[in-house]
C-alpha cells in the first residue's frame, strides 16, 4: 500500500510557489503539529481503503490538510494557495510526486474555516480536504 499521506506532505514540500519563505505556506507540511509563527500545513489520511489493483500500485486516501496561520488572513491565504493547486490537478494535470504520479484529486472540500474561538487554541485554521490517486 502506498504511503499517500507521506507522498501529499513531501510533494507539498517541494512546490516553490507553495512552501518557502515569502510563500502562503512558509513553514511547510507536516505530519504532526508544530508550532509556528507564519503558516503551515498539518497533513492526515482520513480515509485509507486497501489497494485497488494488487498488481498495480495505486494508492488512493482521503487527505485532510489544516492549515494553520497566526492570523486568519496567513491560515486563509495559505489554504486558498493549496486548494487552487488541488483544483488544477482535478480538472485533468497530472502531478508528479517525487518518484509517484498523482492521476487525480476528486471531491476537493474547503477551504473550510474552523472557529476555535471559544477555546485555548490560538492559532487559526483552514481545512482542505480531497481524495488523491497515486500510482508508482
Amino acid at each position: 500500500m502506498l504511503d499517500v499521506e507521506g507522498i501529499v506532505c513531501t510533494w507539498m514540500n517541494t512546490r516553490s510557489d507553495l512552501v518557502g519563505p515569502s510563500r502562503p505556506i512558509n513553514a511547510g507540511a507536516h505530519l504532526k503539529r508544530i508550532r509556528h509563527q507564519g503558516c503551515y500545513a498539518y497533513i492526515i489520511a482520513v480515509g485509507t481503503p486497501a489497494d485497488l489493483v494488487h498488481d498495480v500500485p495505486i494508492g488512493k486516501a482521503r487527505i485532510s490538510a489544516t492549515i494553520y496561520g497566526a492570523t486568519k488572513q496567513i491560515a486563509a491565504t495559505g489554504a486558498v494557495a493549496y486548494g487552487t493547486i488541488l483544483e488544477r490537478i482535478a480538472l485533468g494535470f497530472t502531478e508528479k510526486m517525487g518518484d509517484y504520479k498523482c492521476i487525480a484529486v476528486d471531491n476537493i472540500i474547503g477551504p473550510t474555516p474552523v472557529d476555535d474561538q471559544l477555546t485555548t487554541r490560538e492559532e487559526h485554521r483552514y481545512l482542505v480536504d480531497a481524495d488523491f490517486w497515486i500510482t508508482g
